[in-house]
């Protein structure tokens, strides 16, 4: 179960990494 958590708290993190990445960039594209 911890590991299964702790797999599913690490895809989030990735997750919400990448969707700040592609809104800084397209207000990059934007400026």
């Amino acid at each position: 179960m911890s590991f299964n958590d702790s797999f599913a708290g690490y895809l989030l993190f990735e997750i919400m990494m990448r969707v700040l990445n592609n809104k800084n960039r397209k207000n990059e594209k934007r400026c």
